[in-house]
């Protein structure tokens, strides 16, 4: 039997782990060595989810009535007109049960394309865009990122079945490692939290303080140790990708000829190719994705959702984890370098 305590208003803090994730990702390439065509490749498992300290429930939301729930030990919950909510059984989430559900969603399960927010500030709608490329960039399918639209209700301490409104939920972990010693793929992660009811937050899990990512400039997606080039009336000129400011190129082509060592070159590190109108970086301005660095969350001062008594006493969160394609860490020396991440919820009571 389930044992209740009376907790009163001035009661003692008192902090309920509600779950912990494990993804397990390695990297590997296909087709040219752009930054957007890095993939990262494996198993993205949840090993063991343990959810709350008996009180704290976990599930997930669906688009469709899955066939094998009771299987995966879930609990189907068709109670909320319009919502399939399926919640773990005992409190925990093993991961063939989270990627059951979010594989027939078409979430990825074992692999993470680069995409970017583009331009993003606090308040922003969220989108995620493939490649930017020399036409346009395209809203992202949801197969290149993991998506989890989570649930969460937080059980009365007296009455059972009873679930209470304006309960807080805390991300207080989102630890990103590589696991080869040197790499720092795992920096190039993102992760956007959207409560569904105006709390939304872009993550940067890697840093404690807020900051930005370059979401535009010049690139070498060939890999021949030069910036990207097309020609246009006779004259050839560097082409710019992604979101910038404006455009603007020198008055003059450039006079050098020299090569990065191959051993050097990456998506981002290159050489302007003599005789082509490089780009005036000065005053070609890249558009930038602003972020949140981890602290205030660590320290439980931002909260991610929170239950609702307009929603039936449910906190929602959808919540997307992605590799940032303009990072400078997501380069093509990058590949077969695996990463993980651990997330752990809190509420504080």
């Amino acid at each position: 039997m389930k044992q209740k305590r009376h907790l009163s208003k001035n009661s003692i803090a008192a902090l309920v782990t509600a779950s912990i994730f494990t993804f397990a990702l390695a990297g590997t390439t296909c087709g040219t060595f752009a930054w957007f065509m890095y993939a990262s490749r494996a198993s993205a498992t949840f090993n063991g989810v343990t959810i709350g300290a008996g009180e704290l429930e976990f599930g997930i939301l669906s688009d469709t009535l899955l066939p094998s729930y009771d299987e995966n030990q879930l609990v189907e919950d068709t109670s909320i007109d319009g919502k399939i909510i399926y919640w773990f059984k005992n409190h925990e989430a093993a991961s063939d049960a989270i990627n059951y559900i979010i594989g027939l969603n078409g979430s990825a399960t074992n692999k993470m394309i680069p995409v970017t927010s583009g331009k993003y500030s606090p308040g922003d709608s969220f989108n995620l865009y493939n490649s930017p490329n020399m036409t346009s960039s395209s809203i992202a399918q949801k197969y290149t990122y993991v998506s989890l639209p989570l649930v969460f209700r937080y059980e009365d301490d007296i009455e059972i079945g009873k679930y209470l409104p304006d309960i807080d939920i805390y991300l207080t972990k989102a630890s990103v490692k590589s696991v080869e010693d040197g790499s720092e793929i795992h920096r190039s992660i993102r992760i956007h939290t959207d409560s569904k009811a105006g709390l939304n937050h872009l993550i940067n899990p890697s840093q404690n303080e807020d900051g930005s990512t370059k979401v535009g400039g010049i690139l070498d997606l060939n890999s021949d140790g030069f910036y990207d080039e097309y020609e246009l009336a006779g004259k050839t000129y560097e082409y710019i990708y992604g979101e910038v400011e404006n455009e603007v190129h020198k008055d003059s082509p450039e006079a050098t000829d020299s090569v990065v060592p191959e051993n050097e070159r990456t998506t981002f590190h290159a050489q302007h190719r003599a005789g082509t109108y490089a780009v005036n970086e000065e005053e070609t301005i890249a558009k930038v994705a602003e972020y949140e660095g981890f602290y205030g969350f660590r320290n439980k001062r931002k909260s991610v959702t929170r239950t609702n008594a307009n929603t039936n006493n449910y906190a929602y969160l959808d919540m997307t984890i992605y590799c940032e394609g303009w990072d400078l860490r997501v380069i093509d020396a990058e590949k077969g370098n695996p990463f993980s991440l651990d997330l752990e919820f809190k509420v504080v009571i």
